[in-house]
């Protein structure tokens, strides 16, 4: 059961035309989703203003049930009730990132973004956010001093992230 902004209950198909009419007027075109999704800050002032009209995570959990994606990300998820657009699975989506070409001929930084894109694949679009960057960084490899020691200064890595994840919803 959905329940409206108002208290009262409705139908999936209400709760999903509600959706709609709300996306129309936050989300212009597909081109500005993308590109607000691609940036971790702006995705997350996105879904904070989801939240504050009523959609949660659980509410979000929901639209990812609806349209039988539990598996894709929300912006699929959003670019498919606001434009139709065919759903991927984060899995798909990884798959489609160059990540030899994001991290230029640097090795280890291709293997830092694959297990980037691999905690994104299994956990979801979370994993993308800035502030999980030093989590990243430390689980691979102990310290942040370790880190910087393999990859280069914090710039050059928060680049290499913020790529990827413009890499990543660019299609």
């Amino acid at each position: 059961t959905y329940w409206g902004p108002d208290g009262r209950p409705m139908s999936a198909q209400e709760f999903m035309e509600r959706l709609f009419g709300d996306l129309e007027g936050l989300i212009i075109d597909e081109d500005t989703l993308r590109k607000e999704w691609s940036d971790p800050d702006q995705r997350e002032h996105l879904i904070s203003v989801l939240e504050d009209r009523g959609y949660g995570a659980d509410k979000l959990a929901d639209m990812r049930r609806l349209i039988d994606a539990p598996d894709s990300d929300l912006f699929d998820v959003l670019a498919y009730v606001r434009f139709s657009n065919p759903v991927k699975t984060r899995q798909e989506r990884a798959g489609q990132v160059h990540v030899d070409e994001l991290a230029g001929t640097d090795e280890e930084m291709c293997w830092f973004l694959i297990s980037v894109l691999g905690a994104y694949a299994e956990r979801g679009e979370g994993e993308l956010s800035l502030s999980k960057l030093g989590n990243a960084l430390t689980a691979r490899y102990g310290t942040l001093a370790d880190a910087k020691a393999k990859l280069g200064e914090l710039p050059k890595i928060k680049s290499a992230f913020l790529a990827i994840q413009g890499d990543l919803y660019s299609n």
